[in-house]
C-alpha cells in the first residue's frame, strides 16, 4: 500500500472521528466497539500479514481516538451548573480584547463566586454598553444573571461559543472595576500586543479618511468593528468580505504576491522562504496573536509552500496533517468554526483546484496576474458550498469583483502598512506615501459599491441544494486528495 494513502487514511481518520463525535451523542459507545475490532483486526493481521487489516485497524484505532479527543474537551465546567439562571457576584479578569459593535462584548474568566475561590476558573461572555471602555486584563467584578447561551434561529450559537470553552453568558449586569489583576506572563504580554495593535489602527485613522481607513484597519488586521454597515454589506453582497476578514485566503494571497517579488528580485527560494516565514509570524504578532489568525497564517502559508514546492500527494498530506493538529488542539474547532472550515476549505481549493485554472489562464502574459486569478477563483469555488449552507445564499458576480479588486489588494495593504509605520516615526514621512494606498483603496471600494448596486448581486438558495452542493463540494475534493495519493514521485 502507497504510504502516501497510508497517512491520508491516518489523519482523515482522527478527523472523521472528532467530526462524527460532535454530531453523535453515542459515539463513544462506538468508539469502544472500534477499539474491540482493532484487537481483533491485529489479531488476524498477526495470523495472516494483510497489510491491509492492518492499515484498517490503525485506522479504526485513530477514529477511536478522535472521538475519545472530542469527548474530552466538550464537558462544560462543574462550578457552572450551580450558578445558572440565579443572579450572583462574581470576580475575576478580562480574558481577551473586548469586541466593539453595538454593545462591548468582554471574555469574563471567573475566579471567585460570591467570594469563593472557584476550583476551575472559566469563561463568561459579558455584554455590556460601549462605555466605560475595558481592556484585557482588568479586573472586574461583576453581579448579574448568569445563563447558558441561546440559538439564534438556525444559528447554533452554543456551540460558537463552546468552541472557545464560553458555556455562560451575561447581559448588562453591574459591574466594578477592581486594582489591577494578577495575571499571566501570557496575557500581560497578549495585552501588549493589543495596545500595539490599537496604536496602530489609531495611525490608521490619524492618516486616512472614512471609509478608508476602516477599511484598511480590516485588510491589514481584520478589524470590522468601523466599517460602515452600508459597506460592509456591499463587501457580503459582492464575495468580497474574505479581504477584510484576515482568513487563510487573504493571508495566501499576501504571501503569493512576496514569492512573486522575491522572485522578480531574484532571492534564492531558502532565503525567500525565511523571509516570508518571518513577515508571517511578524504579521501575525502584530495584529494581535490570536488563535484564529494564527490558524489563519498557518493555512495561508501551507497553501503556498504546497502548491510551489510538493508533489501533489504531499499537498494532500500535509493539508490532512494541519487539519489534524489543529483538530487535536482543539476539536471543537472541525464543526464549529467557521473561520477554520474556511481557511480549510480556501486552502484545499487552492491547492488542488488553482492548477487547474492556471492552466485555463495561460494566455494572460503576466505570470503574476495569472496566478492571483487562479488562486483568487480556486478559492472562490471552494467556499462557495460552505458560504451557501451557512449564509444561505452566494453572491452571483463575486468571481467578476474578486478578478477586478483582487491584484490591487496586496498593494494596498503594502503601502498602508508603510504608511503607518512611517506614522510612528513622522507624519510628514507618512503622507508621502499615503496618496498611493488612498488611490488604491479608492478604487476596490469604487469596485464593491459598483458590483453591489447590480440587480440579483446576491441570490439565496433553497436549503435542500444548499447541502446538495455542499455534499458534491466535499466528494469533489476527497477525489481529488484519493486520487493524489497514487502519484507517482
Amino acid at each position: 500500500m502507497n504510504s502516501s494513502r497510508i497517512f491520508l487514511y491516518i489523519f482523515s481518520s482522527f478527523l472523521f472521528g472528532v467530526l462524527f463525535a460532535s454530531y453523535v451523542s453515542f459515539a463513544r459507545s462506538i468508539a469502544y466497539g472500534a477499539l474491540v475490532f482493532l484487537v481483533g483486526g491485529l489479531i488476524f493481521w498477526m495470523a495472516r500479514r494483510d497489510r491491509k487489516i492492518f492499515f484498517a485497524s490503525v485506522a479504526l484505532g485513530f477514529f477511536a481516538f478522535g472521538v475519545f479527543r472530542f469527548s474530552a474537551v466538550i464537558s462544560e465546567p462543574a462550578d457552572l451548573s450551580a450558578i445558572i439562571g440565579t443572579r450572583v457576584s462574581i470576580e475575576g479578569f478580562v480574558n481577551e480584547e473586548p469586541r466593539i459593535r453595538a454593545m462591548q462584548e468582554i471574555v469574563f474568566r471567573a475566579q471567585k463566586i460570591s467570594e469563593r475561590e472557584v476550583a476551575d476558573p472559566f469563561l463568561i461572555l459579558v455584554t455590556v454598553r460601549p462605555y466605560p471602555r475595558y481592556s484585557i486584563g482588568d479586573a472586574l467584578a461583576i453581579r448579574g444573571v448568569v445563563a447558558r447561551p441561546e440559538n439564534i434561529s438556525a444559528f447554533d450559537y452554543s456551540a460558537y461559543l463552546a468552541k472557545d470553552n464560553i458555556y455562560a453568558v451575561s447581559r448588562y449586569p453591574l459591574i466594578e472595576k477592581k486594582d489591577e489583576a494578577d495575571i499571566s506572563f501570557a496575557l500581560a504580554g497578549k495585552k501588549k500586543l493589543v495596545e500595539f495593535k490599537s496604536a496602530f489602527v489609531e495611525k490608521i485613522q490619524i492618516l486616512f479618511p472614512e471609509p478608508h481607513a476602516s477599511y484598511l484597519a480590516g485588510l491589514l488586521i481584520g478589524d470590522r468593528a468601523g466599517i460602515p454597515k452600508e459597506l460592509y454589506e456591499a463587501f457580503k453582497r459582492t464575495g468580497t468580505a474574505h479581504v477584510v476578514a484576515l482568513s487563510g485566503f487573504n493571508i495566501t494571497i499576501i504571501i503569493s504576491s512576496l514569492i512573486f517579488i522575491f522572485n522578480i528580485l531574484g532571492i534564492p527560494f531558502y532565503l525567500s522562504g525565511m523571509l516570508l516565514s518571518f513577515f508571517i509570524i511578524l504579521f501575525s504578532i502584530m495584529v494581535g496573536g490570536e488563535p484564529s489568525i494564527v490558524r489563519a497564517a498557518f493555512m495561508g502559508v501551507m497553501a503556498i509552500f504546497a502548491r510551489q514546492n510538493f508533489r501533489m500527494y504531499d499537498a494532500a498530506r500535509a493539508l490532512l496533517f494541519a487539519a489534524a493538529v489543529m483538530a487535536f488542539m482543539n476539536p471543537k474547532l472541525l464543526r464549529f468554526d467557521v473561520g477554520f472550515q474556511l481557511s480549510f476549505a480556501a486552502t484545499a481549493g487552492i491547492i488542488f483546484l488553482s492548477p487547474l485554472f492556471e492552466r485555463k489562464l495561460l494566455k494572460i502574459n503576466s505570470p503574476y496576474i495569472r496566478t492571483l486569478l487562479a488562486t483568487t477563483l480556486s478559492a472562490e469555488c471552494a467556499v462557495y458550498p460552505l458560504l451557501l449552507v451557512y449564509f444561505g445564499g452566494v453572491s452571483l458576480i463575486a468571481p467578476f469583483a474578486n478578478i477586478m479588486m483582487i491584484p490591487t489588494v496586496p498593494f494596498a495593504m503594502l503601502f498602508g502598512f508603510i504608511a503607518a509605520v512611517f506614522g510612528f516615526i513622522s507624519h510628514a514621512l507618512s503622507f508621502v506615501i499615503v496618496p498611493f494606498a488612498w488611490i488604491l483603496l479608492e478604487y476596490e471600494i469604487a469596485i464593491v459599491s459598483f458590483f453591489s448596486a447590480l440587480p440579483l448581486a446576491y441570490s439565496e438558495v433553497p436549503r435542500l441544494a444548499q447541502w446538495i452542493f455542499l455534499i458534491f463540494f466535499v466528494v469533489l475534493i476527497g477525489k481529488f486528495m484519493y486520487r493524489s495519493s497514487y502519484a507517482k514521485k
